[in-house]
């Protein structure tokens, strides 16, 4: 089975992973939603073979992979096309224990003929899968050097104890940060301490102390931050309906002795714990300041009409911010109207439109902006799908001086499982169209994520077993491809499959400052679900259990950067993305 890409560069090998689904994260609206989650349910897809060619066609690499028959991949070959022959790159193997568990992941380089180690990465595992030791390992001089390694002890509930990080230094291990947990009986993180290694003592950086409604709700939660023997005190004190929506949210900080208000929050809902209004106030003068508001509407079936932001001024209320949006009977968005308060009137910013087939997909979206006191169009995409409700082109549009300019066009053929065999990106130039290098950020954002079983060249996806994996990545720029797809009917791979839509989970804000929150709906057995946070480098900042449909966290401490967030209970799965600024 084949896979060809015309690209401008060349590969880049991917880093630690167990296994690839090649699923996305979200459908289509509309009746082939169902149609491709009935199969879903039957089989996985998998790529094993990838041919790789710049813009002439000329062959430039070859990747391949082989899989154990649980679709865990075994090996990731690379090679190079030099001199009419294939020419090995590099190489990456996997051990999986009988779990399914990743133990060892090798990295290799073809050099002088021969293969050369690079690095190797060592897991071992509790009785339950929790991972227990990870050990990172670089070959320098003929012999494996140690690098990094992560230790986790856990409670009988499985809930993680303490997450010790250690470097090696002059030929020793030296700690680096410790991470400490307590939990009460019902599995709620009560405490939580991040130490850093300093002079030979661990020093205290931060401290998160939360307590709880019965429900399992957070009343309060306590930050402390250190540094130079000194601690700052921050409290957020939460109150929350029948329904466990957000009502109040109360910060202070800790000055003089004494606890002082800084800032809250005062949410609205409907019955059906829609947001209606939100009010943001600080203490000044030893009274609250009203400094902004936020108000909803919406249509019988939930989806929001209007959205409304003022800010306070003068003592008096004063728009900033409206958003009209119309829906179809299927819920489909038909406009979105942005307008902005100038000069005591509202003022035309941006609108989109967009138009449906009766199966709901998506035939035309038009975005403009407002100049000059008319509608001025910016872009226009225009979409084609086959009988199965798979998209087969998309014609984007850049407007210009009265006419369109800058044509873009994605085409797509699928085989008779669904799956997207070809695709091919063009740019309209000099009255013909020619293979186009379209720019792939490392997010996968330009990738047609709403369309399943296409290759997942940038996306991350952790696993039950293994605290961060990724699929192999591609960061440069790609012309066309062409895929086969092997099939695995492997159950665990088929369960993981279904997971990604058994259960929905909404993050926000997100991108965020300092806090989330975290909202849960259908995601099944409440009873055992946890939370798992990742940073971009696989570490687990956070594992704890939740009871409660709606959770806040603190990510404060976080550096600035992209973090993983997975929800899991013993049958449902859920991954999303968080962007920390």
């Amino acid at each position: 089975m084949v896979i060809n890409i015309v690209n401008a560069q060349n590969w880049q090998q991917h880093d630690k992973f167990k296994k690839i689904t090649n699923h996305t994260d979200n459908l289509i609206k509309g009746t082939n939603r169902s149609k491709q989650l009935e199969k879903s349910e039957r089989l996985a897809w998998e790529w094993d073979t990838l041919l790789i060619y710049n813009s002439t066609d000329t062959l430039l690499n070859r990747i391949i992979r082989t899989f154990d028959g649980n679709g865990n991949v075994l090996t990731f070959l690379i090679e190079n096309w030099q001199n009419i022959t294939w020419v090995s790159g590099s190489r990456e193997t996997y051990t999986y224990d009988t779990d399914g568990n990743m133990l060892t992941y090798l990295t290799e380089n073809w050099q002088n003929n021969a293969w050369m180690n690079s690095s190797r990465n060592t897991n071992s595992y509790d009785a339950n899968g929790n991972i227990l030791t990870y050990l990172t390992e670089n070959w320098q001089n003929n012999a494996w050097v140690n690098l990094e390694r992560y230790a986790h002890t856990y409670d009988t509930n499985g809930n993680l104890l303490i997450h010790l990080t250690e470097e090696w230094e002059n030929n020793a291990w030296v700690n680096r940060e410790r991470h400490t947990y307590i939990y009460d009986t019902e599995g709620n993180m009560l405490n939580h301490v991040l130490d850093e290694w300093e002079d030979n003592a661990w020093v205290i950086n931060s401290r998160e102390t939360l307590t709880y409604y019965k429900n399992r709700n957070i009343s309060t939660y306590l930050t402390e931050y250190c540094q130079n023997n000194a601690c700052t005190d921050k409290r957020s004190t939460y109150t929350y309906d029948d329904n466990r929506n957000l009502l109040t949210s109360l910060s202070e900080i800790w000055q003089n002795n004494s606890w002082v208000k800084f800032d809250s929050i005062t949410n609205t809902f409907n019955t059906k714990s829609n947001l209606l209004t939100r009010l943001y106030q600080i203490w000044i003068d030893n009274t609250w300041v009203y400094t902004s508001r936020d108000t909803h509407t919406y249509n019988a079936g939930g989806n929001e009409l209007t959205y409304l932001t003022e800010n306070w001024q003068n003592n008096i209320w004063v728009n900033n911010m409206k958003n009209t949006t119309t829906y179809d009977i299927l819920g489909n968005v038909l406009t979105y109207l942005r307008e902005d308060w100038r000069n005591n009137g509202w003022v035309n910013t941006e609108r989109n439109t967009n138009t449906y087939d009766s199966n709901g997909n998506e035939l035309i979206h038009l975005e403009e902006y407002w100049g000059d006191n008319a509608w001025v169009n910016r872009i226009r995409h225009t979409y084609s799908y086959d009988n199965k409700g798979d998209r087969l082109t998309d014609l984007y549009e850049n407007w210009s001086t009265s006419s369109c300019f800058g044509k873009e066009m994605d085409t797509y053929t699928y085989d008779i499982n669904g799956n997207a065999i070809t695709g091919k990106y063009e740019l309209w130039t000099d009255d013909k169209w020619i293979l186009f290098q379209k720019y792939q950020p490392i997010d996968n954002s330009w990738w047609p994520s709403k369309w399943p079983n296409r290759p997942n060249f940038c996306r991350y996806e952790p696993q039950a077993n293994f605290p961060f994996t990724s699929v192999g990545y591609i960061n440069n720029n790609v012309c066309r491809y062409e895929v086969s797809f092997r099939t695995s009917t492997d159950v665990n791979v088929v369960n993981i499959l279904n997971r990604e839509y058994i259960g929905s989970i909404l993050i926000f804000p997100n991108p965020a400052h300092d806090m989330i929150t975290i909202n849960l709906k259908d995601i099944g057995d409440m009873q055992n679900t946890k939370i798992s946070i990742f940073d971009n480098q696989g570490r687990l900042l956070l594992n704890q259990s939740i009871l409660q449909a709606q959770t806040m966290l603190n990510i404060n401490n976080f550096e600035k950067g992209v973090y993983v967030v997975k929800i899991y209970n013993n049958s449902n799965s859920i991954v999303k993305k968080v962007v920390k600024e």
